[in-house]
């Protein structure tokens, strides 16, 4: 699992298209849900993240243990 120290001054804006009719939609689920798009995005971040990070060094791992064995 990854951690991050998180400060002020460390964040930054991200713009990025998405389909109108998505955006409708996840707007009113988090209004619905007392949240906002900022706040449910950085959580979705932060979960595929940490979902993922597991799985990148599985494959690393693996691939250097591929790597290796033909090294012998």
């Amino acid at each position: 699992m990854l951690t991050t120290v998180e400060t002020r001054n460390s964040k930054q804006l991200i713009n990025f298209r998405v389909p109108k009719s998505l955006k409708e939609s996840f707007d009113s689920v988090c209004r619905f849900n007392a949240s906002n798009r900022t706040e449910k995005l950085i959580e979705l971040m932060k979960t595929y993240v940490d979902d993922e990070f597991p799985v990148m060094e599985f494959q690393h791992n693996r691939h250097h243990k591929i790597v290796n064995s033909f090294r012998r």
